[in-house]
């Protein structure tokens, strides 16, 4: 019984692994990438009385 649950426990790790590594490498390749949207030419300006 202990060695199922180790076995069980192995494979959701290694799965939750390649989940991380999958989502990381995606975020990195969409965070180099240049952003355009709407608000890529917005310019915030504060007029002080």
């Amino acid at each position: 019984m202990i060695s199922k649950n180790k076995n069980l426990f192995l494979k959701i790790y290694i799965l939750f692994v390649i989940i991380i590594s999958v989502a990381l490498i995606t975020l990195q390749i969409l965070g180099s990438k240049k952003r355009v949207g709407y608000l890529t030419d917005f310019n915030l300006e504060i007029i002080e009385h």
